[in-house]
């Protein structure tokens, strides 16, 4: 090549450095990334008057795995992250940092397939007007994808009975750590004993795209 031409670095040989670099610049890029297809699904619980517990999940296509998958690897990991911002500051006031490990083994592979992949984590708020940008990252490729919402938790009215965000889910299961999926736990935000989407032992998943077969139970759950 010409003298001065500089090829972009490949993700496999990407430093520590070079990775957080890679996700600062892509919560920072009014660009959407794309590579990696991701929808998330936000609600809000209330804990006490100051405090709002928001839960965020967010799905991955099947063909996330696919790329470990051709690459011949029994096991690939993700990046999850979720940045809050004060909407009329700008102000950073809650952040998610997560990474779960993925076995890819034929015989997970096919189920995940199945079920997709479903990424559960949460943050505690206080009433107001917030803009969350989450990111997910592949870390066999390094894909990325993003997804914002804008965030109202309005204050509490006096007197006045409280509803929850109303959850539909299609899938109820006991609260126990597997070994197809290994997750830290909510973010440091989110300092708490148990979810309030746990409930006698079990754990209500959200259903992100609200799609529904007429061989599947629907939960609706709501505070």
């Amino acid at each position: 090549t010409r003298e001065g031409y500089y090829a972009p670095k490949d993700f496999g040989i990407f430093t520590t450095e070079d990775r957080e670099r890679q996700m600062e610049e892509a919560f920072r890029s009014e660009t959407p990334e794309v590579e990696l297809p991701v929808v998330v699904e936000t609600a809000q619980f209330r804990l006490d008057r100051n405090q709002v517990f928001v839960p965020i999940s967010a799905k991955l296509a099947p063909s996330a795995l696919q790329w470990a998958q051709k690459r011949g690897s029994r096991e690939t990991a993700f990046d999850f992250a979720a940045e809050v911002r004060d909407a009329k500051t700008n102000r950073v006031v809650g952040a998610l940092r997560d990474t779960i490990t993925v076995k890819i083994d034929a015989e997970h592979f096919q189920d995940m397939q199945q079920r997709a992949l479903v990424y559960q984590g949460g943050i505690i708020l206080s009433p107001g007007e917030y803009k969350l940008k989450f990111l997910a990252r592949e870390n066999q490729s390094g894909r990325i994808g993003t997804f914002e919402e804008r965030i109202i938790l309005a204050p509490p009215l006096a007197n006045q009975l409280q509803l929850s965000s109303v959850l539909l889910s299609s899938q109820v299961e006991e609260i126990k750590k597997t070994s197809e999926v290994k997750m830290q736990a909510l973010a440091k935000d989110a300092k708490m004993k148990s979810s309030p989407l746990e409930v006698g032992g079990e754990r209500i998943v959200p259903s992100v795209t609200r799609m529904f077969t007429d061989q599947q139970t629907l939960y609706v759950f709501f505070q």
